[in-house]
């Protein structure tokens, strides 16, 4: 004989468990913990993707912003760290 479900009931007040009724008539439920089917994932896994190059080569800069780069390094406006790129950039 197939037994269907005729109600589940679940309460805010223990959120990983659920009861199941078989039978209206009756009083009596099954109790399921679901706190052992859950677990606990951080996120999906994924592949990693890496991005396409763009660009083959540096995109050159005007010079007048070049100029002006160098001259805010010059006067300590940008930290120390940067400068080596900033003095890498090719003109057009």
């Amino acid at each position: 004989m197939e037994q269907s479900v005729k109600e589940i009931i679940t309460s805010y007040r223990t959120p990983n468990t659920i009861n199941i009724r078989y039978n209206l008539n009756s009083t009596s439920t099954i109790t399921m913990d679901t706190s052992l089917l859950a677990k606990k994932k951080r996120g999906r896994f994924q592949k990693r993707c890496v991005p396409l190059r763009a660009y083959n080569e540096k995109l050159p800069v005007d010079k007048m912003k070049i100029n002006d780069l160098l001259s805010l390094c010059n006067k300590g406006l940008i930290p120390s760290c940067y400068h080596d790129f900033y003095k890498s950039l090719t003109p057009k």
